[in-house]
């Protein structure tokens, strides 16, 4: 695929030192093939540079995180355009959502330069507190008794259509590209991404389910019946507090999360990761 590649941001997890030396190094072999590279704020300003943006500034045709999963969740759920293509250079453990190891990130970025690549989407959900639009995310909302001895009463209902009441320490809703993620580790199965569909998985229930995989051509409605309230977050990225009787809503999102590949897909290369423990430098 060809796509028009004039101005490159790059985001970096600024904590980690190796993670900004490695942005810095992209972003020095971009500037030096003739390319407008901008660094978000926070690598700016741990790198001593003066042109910084904030990453909900960052109008390009790209964008290059360095850094895990969390910083690829947190770029998808910051930058202005929702569907500018991401090329992620992994600096955690597994790293799901990323694409190459940090010894890789030139070759990668030369390979993106060239037009070596394709475009993967992700779907996402987009979250919805008593009608008011919180976010749109990746992976997953996860709702939580705010109390962690009181349960929560949970009415599940989707496209108006009563699903079930259940009671338990709450449910993760992911998309497909989250089934790897929390939703996972709590149990639930994995999706391939080809689906269109939202994966509900429950936290300790105390009735005798675990999950469920419903289509997500309607919205899914999560009431909160009774307890002592709950706590709602978004990818990990946005947390708020919810009250009983509250209701939460979660659509699939008109925009999708677009990323830059170079071999075999999302699914194949999640399943390899979750055998092997992590990702792995490959030639």
């Amino acid at each position: 695929m060809d796509m028009r590649l004039n101005r490159i941001a790059i985001v970096s997890k600024p904590d980690d030192p190796k993670a900004v030396d490695t942005a810095i190094q992209v972003l020095n072999y971009l500037r030096d093939n003739g390319l407008e590279a901008i660094p978000e704020r926070a690598l700016a300003l741990k790198a001593g540079l003066g042109d910084g943006r904030e990453a909900r500034d960052l109008h390009c045709d790209a964008i290059i995180t360095v850094g895990g999963d969390g910083t690829v969740l947190r770029t998808c759920m910051s930058m202005p355009d929702p569907e500018t293509p991401i090329l992620a250079v992994n600096m955690g453990r597994r790293g799901y959502l990323t694409e190459v190891g940090p010894s890789q990130a030139l070759e990668a970025v030369e390979k993106l330069l060239r037009g070596e690549y394709y475009i993967e989407e992700h779907s996402k959900i987009s979250v919805f507190l008593d009608g008011a639009h919180l976010a749109d995310g990746l992976n997953e909302a996860l709702i939580v008794s705010s109390s962690p001895s009181k349960t929560l009463e949970i009415q599940l209902s989707l496209g108006g259509l009563e699903l079930l009441t259940i009671r338990g320490d709450g449910l993760i809703v992911s998309t497909p590209t989250g089934s790897t993620a929390h939703a996972f580790s709590a149990g639930g199965p994995v999706l391939h991404t080809g689906l269109n569909a939202f994966n509900i998985v429950f936290l300790s229930p105390l009735d005798p389910i675990r999950s469920l995989i419903m289509p997500d051509g309607n919205a899914l409605n999560v009431k909160l019946l009774r307890g002592l309230g709950a706590i709602l977050s978004i990818d990990g990225c946005m947390e708020e507090k919810i009250d009983i009787k509250s209701t939460i809503t979660v659509g699939r999102s008109k925009k999708s999360a677009k990323f830059i590949r170079f071999k075999e897909n999302f699914t194949i290369r999640s399943l390899r990761r979750l055998s092997k423990g992590g990702i792995e430098e490959e030639s």
